[in-house]
């Protein structure tokens, strides 16, 4: 199936979005005055894109309780699998398919310093980025927990854990 791509150009922000309903990504073409939180990717929408695109693919998977609803309200069901999900839980997986933030000393300072200070916040707190620093507390946690998963028991951990995750309602 095709996925809807929308550019917006008046936008003064550096980011983007993916959406349910109807299922669809949206990226600000505006590029960030500096480099992407240090990334070592030349292009900043292609990041963006990764990120997002992955919220889709993450998002719309045929996993979990909502699959048994789709052929009743259609395609767009799988997203209900969202809300069984924390934030750091589905920006962690963006986060870490991007790569851009991954390869990044500035991006890895975010969580590496609070874990070598012992003063890392809790996962309560990571569900919701926030007004004072650490800003973006999801992504960190989500990326350093997806991350450390992907390193210790592989990738493919990742899904089952995602698939138990979504199949909470039935077990």
């Amino acid at each position: 199936e095709k996925i809807r791509v929308v550019l917006e150009g008046d936008i003064l922000e550096s980011n983007g979005y993916f959406s349910f309903f109807p299922p669809k990504i949206t990226l600000f073409l505006n590029q960030p005055a500096s480099r992407f939180l240090g990334s070592k990717h030349e292009s900043y929408l292609k990041s963006l894109f990764k990120h997002e695109l992955t919220h889709y693919f993450h998002l719309n998977q045929n996993v979990g309780f909502a699959r048994y609803l789709r052929p009743i309200f259609g395609p767009a069901t799988y997203s209900l699998n969202s809300f069984l999900m924390p934030k750091w839980w589905i920006e962690g997986i963006a986060t870490y398919s991007e790569n851009a933030r991954g390869n990044s000393n500035l991006f890895a300072l975010k969580y590496e310093a609070p874990i070598y200070e012992e003063k890392f916040f809790s996962l309560a707190k990571a569900t919701y980025n926030s007004p004072v620093f650490p800003y973006d507390r999801s992504y960190i946690a989500g990326y350093f927990i997806v991350s450390k998963l992907a390193q210790e028991f592989g990738e493919d951990k990742i899904g089952e854990i995602n698939a138990n995750c979504t199949s909470f309602p039935l077990k």
